[in-house]
């Protein structure tokens, strides 16, 4: 793979739908990415509608940098370590609130509730639904955040293969895993009839308005997901949408931080029904009001008027050099 011109490889089928109906969206240089490389590709799926780097890393490279100290590791320990974040907690019990008036009323005859948290982190989201009343069960491949959650939750290594929870989460999961059918499709498995799952994903679709190319495409997040093609993404796993924070009843929710998608999705009956259209739609319009955006920025500042900075520079640096010589 060359180290500098992703393009001169070939690009492989869309790893959700197997299209080659493929579209070269941006290329950009990153100093943060799985994959080693220093340019990365967006491409754009025409016909899930799906975003992604060019090229993915491996498993062998997601596995390292998600269970190793030097990668994800280390962020985990410096922002939580052994005591959940107050602010961070406040944030996912008002979302909560928000996102249980979706859900059916459970019956306390049949017993608690169960929920799985895939991807969980040191599990402050199953610490909001214990408070509830839940029975909370948690997945983190992370030996460190993994060890703070069993403190106060069950912990699994594997999505249980036969239904068994009314919700699922997977928050600000999706965006980093190469192959986020597959998992979703096991997600649906472990639900039980009716149950539901939450995601959480940065919002490529709120590029235009948010501004935040680096938060949604990155080569950390190597999966870019608008309403459109997460909707698309979940009817090909057999959830059928409910709500996202997009929906006017949600506008809160993209209120409170317009940089991530909220979608809340119920395992179906039958077979969902994958859009039609143009999935590649909002992708687009979203990255290109982004474009102009930063344009009109650019020409702003370079139609200033007044005084160059850069001889006051320069006479900074001569000054410094005079006293370096002192």
């Amino acid at each position: 793979m060359s180290r500098f011109f992703p393009l001169l490889e070939p690009l492989d089928p869309c790893p959700v739908c197997g299209s080659r109906a493929l579209r070269i969206l941006h290329t950009y240089q990153t100093t943060k990415a799985i994959a080693e490389v220093a340019n990365l590709v967006v491409v754009g799926c025409e016909q899930c509608g799906i975003v992604f780097s060019h090229p993915l890393p491996s498993e062998a490279q997601l596995h390292t940098y998600y269970t190793s100290p030097e990668g994800w590791q280390r962020r985990v320990a410096d922002e939580d370590g052994p005591l959940q974040n107050p602010l961070k907690l406040e944030r996912r019990a008002e979302e909560w609130n928000v996102v249980s008036t979706e859900l059916p009323t459970h019956d306390a005859a049949q017993g608690r509730p169960r929920v799985l948290d895939f991807g969980c982190g040191t599990g402050a989201y199953l610490d909001v639904l214990a408070e509830r009343g839940w029975e909370t069960v948690g997945l983190e491949p992370g030996p460190t955040a993994a060890a703070f959650a069993a403190e106060r939750h069950t912990m699994v290594e594997t999505v249980p293969d036969e239904p068994a929870f009314e919700l699922v989460i997977a928050y600000h999961v999706l965006e980093h895993l190469r192959d986020p059918l597959e998992s979703l499709v096991q997600l649906q498995g472990s639900l039980r009839p009716g149950g539901h799952v939450l995601l959480s994903v940065p919002d490529l679709g709120g590029l235009g308005r948010h501004g935040k190319f680096k938060y949604v495409i990155s080569g950390l997040h190597i999966f870019s997901y608008t309403s459109a093609s997460l909707s698309e993404l979940c009817a090909r796993a057999g959830l059928e949408k409910v709500r996202d924070s997009h929906d006017p009843e949600w506008s809160v929710l993209r209120e409170e931080n317009p940089t991530r998608l909220r979608f809340l999705a119920r395992k179906a009956d039958g077979e969902v029904v994958t859009a039609s259209g143009e999935p590649l739609k909002e992708a687009l319009n979203a990255l290109r009001l982004y474009g102009d955006a930063r344009f009109a920025r650019q020409r702003g500042k370079g139609s200033r008027t007044g005084p160059s900075r850069r001889p006051r520079s320069r006479v900074r640096r001569l000054l410094g050099r005079l006293l370096e010589r002192r």
